[in-house]
């Protein structure tokens, strides 16, 4: 299937920002982290929780290994498969959130190369502050249904939805203040993780 003007627009508009946060800082310190693909663009990620599962999984550093923890409440399942950015420190004191589309679930512990499309912002209420709590949203480089997906526009209304959906009704069970902020485009994404990566000030 052939790409459309626009979408081969936007196409060039992700590969445009990819350059751009490769040419910067974040060049240096994400190549030598093994975070960013200086050829491609792409963002290398761990998956922790597969689509469709109800355990919610947790990397442990110190073990090298996935805890499993509690499950979602009743009702819920993960709507994608959800990870993190390696190297990188996000406001809510854990590596960067990012959501990875995929056409069939991964495993936890499953190492994905990631197309960056965007990033939905959201903040959170942690020990009586406001914090970041930002997902990167994704798209795994070998899909086949999403390959022309190129911009967080691009993501169909009804799976925007869904995923907005599934973040607050989780916060709400945990009784945590959530805010969506919104939606935006790759550019702020690769900012949002070279201030990840900035974070964990090891480079």
């Amino acid at each position: 299937m052939k790409k459309t003007r626009k979408q081969a627009s936007r196409s060039k508009n992700a590969k445009v920002a990819a350059s751009a946060a490769l040419k910067g800082n974040l060049l240096k310190v994400a190549l030598s982290k093994g975070i960013i693909d200086e050829k491609t663009g792409l963002v290398r990620a761990i998956i922790e929780n597969p689509k469709g599962s109800r355990n919610k999984y947790k990397y442990v550093p110190a073990l090298d290994l996935f805890e499993c923890g509690p499950v979602l409440h009743a009702g819920l399942t993960w709507p994608f498969d959800f990870g993190f950015v390696p190297s990188t420190l996000a406001g809510d004191g854990d590596p960067l959130d990012i959501v990875v589309l995929m056409d069939e679930p991964a495993f936890p512990g499953c190492l994905v190369q990631v197309k960056i499309l965007g990033v939905l912002e959201a903040a959170q209420l942690q020990d009586g502050k406001t914090v970041r709590n930002d997902r990167v949203i994704g798209v795994h480089n070998h899909s086949v249904r999403f390959d022309e997906l190129t911009n967080w526009k691009d993501i169909p209304a009804s799976i925007r939805n869904e995923y907005e959906l599934f973040f607050n009704v989780n916060a709400m069970c945990k009784g945590r203040v959530f805010e969506l902020l919104g939606w935006r485009d790759s550019s702020v994404a690769f900012k949002v993780i070279e201030s990840a990566v900035k974070a964990t000030g090891k480079n």
